[in-house]
């Protein structure tokens, strides 16, 4: 789960590729998200797990982003979850053919983007 306590602190970076962007993008759309959740949503904002859903992969004319928020009211987990479409040129072809690999529409990204904002906060 990416900490929103880390998207705080990262600063921006020089974008090096497609994919540095695409990534880079989806920090940016996640700070934006964590500060308007902290507002709307009850309990502590905690952190969340993001997706892509490609699942028109074939036809590549739109995704849409997914962010899963987490936060903690007392003992209770909350779950609140945004998305955003995104046009299919700006969807790197390294994520078209990683939701090919995986054979699902719905494609997650925590893990590329955790290495996103390490490599940007190195």
């Amino acid at each position: 789960m990416i900490l929103f306590s880390i998207l705080a602190t990262v600063g921006a970076v020089t974008i090096l590729s497609l994919i540095d962007k695409f990534y880079d993008d989806i920090i940016n759309w996640l700070k934006q998200i964590g500060q308007v959740a902290k507002k709307v949503v009850q309990g502590v904002l905690i952190g969340c797990k993001t997706f892509i859903d490609v699942g028109h992969a074939t036809l590549r004319t739109i995704g849409k982003e997914i962010s899963r928020n987490y936060s903690k009211i007392g003992d209770k987990w909350q779950v609140t979850e945004v998305e955003r479409n995104v046009s299919a040129d700006k969807i790197p072809d390294e994520i078209y053919q990683q939701a090919e690999q995986v054979n699902d529409d719905v494609l997650e990204l925590t893990k590329d983007i955790e290495a996103q904002l390490l490599k940007n906060y190195q």
